[in-house]
């Protein structure tokens, strides 16, 4: 991952610890394990940081509601997922592909990863806390 795709509060898996990120420097990271210590990677050790798949255990500990869509065939099928007035509609074809909507028409944003669905979330000015 580079540094561009993350945000302050973004979780991350590094060396396959869920972690938060804490600060962002030109030249590193710092992440908070769940006691607040801070851990800095610097730019050369980036390659340690990977996404956290969205699954459907996160969704689920985070509070969302499944509606499951079986469709007419294997392509067509999905779930959509529900918080509030946030959907996520998730295409449960040969690849996971989820599209964001907070109501009224769906966007074509789409996203496979934790941080992504934060910085959505951020964006539309949804405060809301994703426990890993």
């Amino acid at each position: 991952m580079k540094a561009t795709d993350l945000m302050v509060g973004d979780f991350v898996n590094v060396n396959d610890l869920p972690l938060r990120v804490g600060a962002i420097r030109q030249d590193e990271l710092g992440f908070f394990d769940n006691d607040y210590k801070i851990y800095w990677c610097s730019d050369d050790e980036f390659d340690r940081i990977d996404p956290i798949p969205l699954t459907e255990d996160i969704l689920v500990k985070n509070g969302f509601s499944e509606i499951h869509h079986p469709g007419t065939g294997a392509t067509d099928e999905y779930s959509e997922w529900f918080l509030g007035g946030i959907k996520i509609t998730e295409w449960l074809e040969d690849w996971k592909d989820h599209h964001f909507s907070t109501g009224g028409d769906d966007c074509s944003i789409s996203f496979n990863y934790v941080h992504q669905l934060q910085h959505l979330l951020r964006l539309c000015g949804i405060e809301k806390e994703i426990e890993i």
